[in-house]
This record gives C-alpha cells, sequence and structure tokens, in this order.
C-alpha cells in the first residue's frame, strides 16, 4: 500500500466518523427548549385518560416515540406534528428517526390492510391512535443478532483478503462498507428493531 493511499483512507475514515457523530435530533430537541415537562401519568391523564384508550398503550407508544426520535418523551405533546416540530433538520432527514417511525407505521398499515395512508397520520395523537386502533404487528424477523454477525463476518473476510493480495482499491471500499455497517446497526439497535 502506498503511503498516499494510506492517508486517504485515514482522512476518509476520520470524516466519515465525524458524519456518524453528529448528532442531527440535538438541533429538534432545541425546539423543546422551555416547554413544561409532563410525566407519563400525567400525559395520559391531561390527553387522554377521557379517550378510552389503554394507559399502558398509550405510554408505551409514547415512550417508543421518543427513543426513536431522541427526544424526552416529558416534552412530547399529542399536537406535536412531525412535519413541524418533529421534523428532520435538513440535510439529515434520511438520518433520521423519523424514517424508523414511518417504516414501523407502513408496515402495520400494510399488514392489517388499512386505508390509512402515512400522510394521514400528522402529528403523535395520530399515531398512537393509529397503532392502538390497528394492533401491534409481530417484529421476530427483525429481533435478531445473527443477521449482523453474518454481514459483518463477511464484510472483514474481503476486506483482509484484497487486502492481503494488495489490492488497496479494493481493500479500501470493503473498509467503506465495514464502516457504513456498522453506522446502520448501531442506527438499527439505537431504534429496537435488532438486539
Amino acid at each position: 500500500m502506498t503511503t498516499g493511499m494510506i492517508i486517504f483512507i485515514v482522512v476518509s475514515v476520520i470524516v466519515i466518523l465525524l458524519l456518524v457523530k453528529y448528532d442531527g435530533s440535538k438541533a429538534r430537541k432545541r425546539r423543546f427548549l422551555g416547554r413544561a415537562e409532563l410525566s407519563p401519568d400525567e400525559f395520559y391523564q391531561q390527553y387522554y385518560e377521557s379517550s378510552g384508550l389503554p394507559k399502558d398503550k398509550v405510554i408505551e407508544i409514547l415512550n417508543n416515540i421518543a427513543h426513536v426520535l431522541e427526544i424526552p418523551a416529558k416534552l412530547l405533546r399529542p399536537t406535536d406534528r412531525f412535519t413541524e416540530e418533529l421534523k428532520a433538520e435538513p440535510g439529515w432527514e434520511y438520518d433520521d428517526g423519523l424514517g424508523i417511525l414511518e417504516w414501523e407505521l407502513d408496515i402495520i398499515l400494510r399488514r392489517k390492510g388499512s386505508k390509512l395512508q402515512l400522510s394521514d397520520i400528522k402529528n403523535i395523537d395520530d399515531y398512537i391512535r393509529c397503532v392502538i386502533e390497528l394492533g401491534p404487528v409481530e417484529q421476530k424477523c427483525y429481533q435478531t443478532t445473527i443477521v449482523p454477525v453474518i454481514a459483518m463476518v463477511v464484510v472483514v473476510y474481503f476486506f483482509y483478503k484484497y487486502a492481503a493480495e494488495g489490492n488497496s482499491g479494493a481493500a479500501f471500499i470493503w473498509l467503506i462498507i465495514l464502516l457504513i455497517l456498522f453506522y446502520v446497526i448501531r442506527k438499527l439497535r439505537g431504534a429496537g428493531l435488532i438486539d
């Protein structure tokens, strides 16, 4: 491997790690500065007690939204809109927990044969009511550790294979794939979609 290629790889890895480290949810959290905090019980009592919706389900869904969007549940309200208060920061739309919420809801809508569209779900209240009404979808196929492990082994194998052969271009490509895979696995684990 030439010195130039080593420098290129090191710089590329640093740039990728800096991009991975950026937390786009921090800007979203700033939108909620100064908002009064509500415990999950207060949230339910204030907004859903008279609705007849089960308290445990409302709180569970609220906590899921908070976890995926990386916003404390105590700051969320049913009127928070996905296109306004909860929207992704410009430039980070494809690396945002909002996509995971949409993906989960899309699975529920399709598997339950609902006529609702994702565009019908405007805010947290719509999301909570939709998920409770349609019920959960089994996610057994996503709750596995073996798939990411196999993927990592395959990528590491090819990286070392090409590096040992002296094919630095191919080894670099596999290194980039490895870093992307690490990033995707971290995001999926953070969303609770894999163990």
